[in-house]
């Protein structure tokens, strides 16, 4: 999961228009933001998944992008 996330990351990295923020670029394309929101609810399903084997899910909780 976390190289999905990670290579998602990525993908919205590479659409991003130069000079723009994660917000702006979210508010400019809906593409953007419907991969934000994918990615979120990854994230949040990685902390479930962590938590329920027992792992503190905090380290890990910062992904970069995979280009």
């Amino acid at each position: 999961m976390r190289e999905r996330i990670e290579r998602a990351w990525g993908a919205v990295v590479k659409l991003m228009p130069e000079g723009t923020d994660l917000e702006e670029a979210m508010d400019q394309s809906e593409e953007i933001r419907n991969l934000t929101i994918d990615i979120l609810m990854m994230e949040g399903e990685e902390v479930e998944f962590l938590t329920s084997q027992g792992v503190d899910p905090r380290p890990y909780q910062r992904h970069e992008p995979k280009f």
